[in-house]
């Protein structure tokens, strides 16, 4: 499925593909239920998966996922319903799409948001000259670990200015 990656991950991607056809399903034979796509599809997954996985990665899948629904549709769909099927897979699809974008631009986000706290701790530090560490609220959402180095310096006032 995804070549490379841990059993755990692969195992999730499996999972997600199996929640997106129950939905797929439930949401054919229901069309008027609202339902929240991301929520049953995505949701089924951990959040450190959007990092473990790439969005190509996730677009492939989703890509695999649908043109293998597509080709058991003859052998699935009642007698005449297949162009039926075949439509609801195309909105379907589109919906899941817009899914895995929200999905991957929340991560994305979040990650911004974690960025711009750390910079701002760093800059406090730099600023009141004591070091200081990360924050204790979890894990940065990256991976790998290198020492790093920061180095300041102040400006000298200038008494007398030139034109």
């Amino acid at each position: 499925m995804v070549p490379g990656h841990a059993p755990e991950n692969r195992s999730w991607i499996g999972l997600v593909a199996q929640a997106g056809i129950a939905a797929f399903t439930e949401w054919f034979r229901r069309p008027d239920a609202p339902q929240a796509i991301s929520t049953d599809v995505f949701g089924t997954a951990p959040r450190e998966l959007t990092r473990a996985i790439t969005l190509r990665q996730t677009v492939e899948m989703v890509r695999t996922t649908i043109e293998v629904m597509e080709s058991a549709i003859d052998e699935v769909a009642a007698p005449g319903d297949e162009n039926v099927l075949r439509e609801a897979l195309l909105v379907y699809a589109r919906e899941i799409a817009f899914a895995t974008a929200q999905v991957y631009a929340q991560a994305a986000e979040a990650r911004g948001a974690w960025d711009a706290r750390l910079e701002s701790l760093v800059v406090n530090a730099v600023l009141s000259g004591r070091p200081t560490r990360a924050p204790s609220a979890g894990p940065p959402p990256w991976a790998g670990t290198r020492p790093s180095t920061c180095a300041w310096s102040s400006a000298r006032r200038r008494t007398g200015t030139r034109s």
